[in-house]
C-alpha cells in the first residue's frame, strides 16, 4: 500500500504524537509499504525506509503548534499525493489548521483519509480556553467536511470524537515495539518511585515531589528519580530526589526494569501514554491517575493502580501500598505486561489500520 502520514511534529521533538508517527511508519515500511511522512519539523530524526518531507512553519505555543506558512513548500512537500498511485493518508491530528490543509490536500488526489484522534478532552489553554474550546470546534467542523474518517487511539479518544458530531470508525491504538518483550523483567526490584515523563503541571509532576516527601516519612529507604524536560525541572529538588534530565527511551527502559514501581499522575486529557506501554513491558508496578484512556491499560487491582484524587495524600497512600505488598505489586505488573503484549504492539496495530482502509481484491 502507498502510505503518507502527515504529522506536523516528528522526533527529536518530545511528545507522543511524535513517537507514535515515527513508530507506525516505521513497522507499515518494514511491513513492505511504500511510506512518506510530511512533516513541519525542520530537523526530524530519520526513519529507517521512509522518505520523509519537510512544510516550513512557524512554531507557536514555544513550538508545540507549527503553522504552515510557506505555500511553496507546502506543495511541494505534498506534490507526493499527486505523483503516486492513491493510497492512504493518515493525517495527525484534528487539532492544527494544517491538517486541514493535508487532508484536503489527500482527498484532491484521491487518497483515503484517516485522522486519529489523541485526545479525551479539550485541550487545557489558561487564560483562553472558551477561544480554544471555539476553534477546536470549528477546525473539527471543517475536517468533517473533507470526508476523512476518523480512528481513536484508545476508546476514551474515540468517544471524545463524538464532542464534535464525528462517529469514530473504531481504534488505531497506541502501541510499542515487540521487541521490548524480549527482555525478561526482574523478580526483584530497587526501592525506587520512578516517573518519566513532560515536566509540566498537568502531568502532576508537582503533586508526586509533594506526596513522595509525606511517602519517606515512613519509608525512607526509597528513592524518587524523574527523567524528562520542562519548565519544572528546575524545581525537582529534595531529599531522596534525584533529577536524570531528559533520557533516551533505552535509559527509559533500563529505569523501568529496576524501578520499584512508576508513578503517573497525570491530569492532562491522555489518549493512550506510550510511557505507560513501555511500563508494562518492563512489569513494573504502575500507579497512575484515570485520565483519558489510561484506564483501558491500567485496571485497577487488575494490571496496577489507579488514584482518582489527585493530591499529595492520596498518592503517598498509594505508593505505600505498593511499597508494602511486593507480591502483589509483583502479579500487577506482569499481569500489565501480558495485557500490552497481547493488544499494545506495533506489528499488530498497523497490519489491522492499514487492512482496515485497503482496497478489496478484483
Amino acid at each position: 500500500m502507498n502510505l503518507i502520514i502527515c504529522s506536523h511534529l516528528l522526533p527529536p521533538h518530545l511528545g507522543g504524537v511524535e513517537q507514535y508517527t515515527a513508530a507506525f511508519a516505521k513497522e507499515a515500511a518494514r511491513q513492505g509499504h511504500l511510506v512518506s511522512v510530511i512533516t513541519t519539523t525542520s530537523d526530524a530524526s530519520p526513519i529507517p525506509d521512509v522518505e520523509i518531507r519537510t512544510v516550513r512553519a512557524i512554531p507557536l505555543l514555544k513550538g508545540r503548534f507549527p503553522v504552515i506558512a510557506d505555500p511553496w513548500s507546502f506543495s511541494r512537500a505534498t506534490e507526493v499525493f499527486r505523483r503516486r498511485t492513491p493510497g492512504l493518508a493518515i493525517v495527525q491530528t484534528r487539532f492544527y489548521p494544517g491538517s486541514l490543509l493535508f487532508a484536503l490536500a489527500a482527498r484532491t488526489s484521491g487518497w483515503k483519509t484517516v485522522i486519529i484522534e489523541h485526545s479525551s478532552q479539550h485541550l487545557p489553554f489558561p487564560g483562553a480556553q472558551r477561544i480554544a474550546d471555539g476553534y477546536e470546534h470549528a477546525i473539527s467542523y471543517l475536517l468533517r467536511g473533507t470526508g476523512a474518517r476518523f480512528l481513536g487511539v484508545s476508546r476514551a479518544a474515540a468517544s471524545w470524537l463524538a464532542h464534535f458530531g464525528i462517529v469514530a470508525d473504531g481504534l488505531a491504538p497506541n502501541a510499542i515495539d515487540d521487541n521490548l518483550f524480549c527482555i525478561q523483567p526482574p523478580t526483584k526490584r530497587s526501592a525506587v518511585v520512578l516517573y518519566a515523563g513532560r515536566l509540566i503541571a498537568e502531568k502532576g509532576v508537582d503533586t508526586l515531589m509533594d506526596a513522595f516527601h509525606l511517602f519517606i516519612q515512613k519509608h525512607s529507604d526509597w528513592q524518587l528519580r524523574i527523567a524528562g524536560d520542562g519548565p519544572l525541572k528546575n524545581k525537582i529538588t529534595g531529599a531522596n530526589v534525584h533529577y536524570l534530565g531528559s533520557l533516551s527511551r533505552d535509559q527509559v527502559l533500563a529505569e523501568m526494569l529496576s524501578c520499584g514501581m512508576f508513578v503517573y499522575p497525570s491530569r492532562y486529557p491522555e489518549g493512550l501514554p506510550t510511557v505507560l506501554l513501555e511500563a508494562g513491558a518492563a512489569a513494573v508496578p504502575v500507579l497512575a491517575t484515570p485520565r483519558g484512556g489510561t484506564p483501558e491499560l491500567i485496571r485497577d487491582g487488575e494490571t496496577g493502580t489507579l488514584v482518582d484524587d489527585i493530591t499529595a495524600g492520596s498518592l503517598a497512600q498509594a505508593m505505600s501500598r505498593i511499597a508494602e505488598d511486593g507480591a502483589r505489586a509483583y502479579q500487577l505488573g506482569v499481569a500489565l505486561r501480558e495485557l500490552v503484549r497481547s493488544n499494545y504492539v506495533w506489528s499488530t496495530v498497523v497490519r489491522d489500520v492499514l487492512a482496515r482502509y485497503a482496497e478489496p481484491p478484483r
